[in-house]
């Protein structure tokens, strides 16, 4: 299945908005980590999520942008689907 990566910028930048985003988000399937390589767990940087689903970008991205616009009026979005074993990242927490 594809996975995505997806990143939301708010134009309301608060902790409170950004919690928001993220509960709704989760709550429609987005987690906020990543798996490496090796299996091990890293968590996402706010903002970011990732999503593997049979759905196509279109409708990752529809999904995003509806729970988005319920936090903030102009959110930017970016979705992205990503290769097998296709990501590198440095400095990213363990989980």
């Amino acid at each position: 299945m594809p996975t995505f990566i997806v990143r939301v910028q708010l134009t309301k930048e608060s902790t409170a908005h950004y919690t928001l985003l993220r509960d709704r988000l989760l709550a429609i399937g987005f987690t906020k980590r990543i798996k490496s390589k090796d299996g091990i767990e890293y968590r996402l940087p706010n903002g970011n999520y990732l999503i593997i689903s049979d759905k196509d970008i279109d409708t990752i991205f529809n999904a995003v942008q509806k729970v988005a616009l319920t936090v903030d009026k102009s959110p930017m979005i970016l979705v992205t689907e990503a290769k097998e074993k296709g990501n590198s990242w440095s400095g990213l927490q363990r989980c």
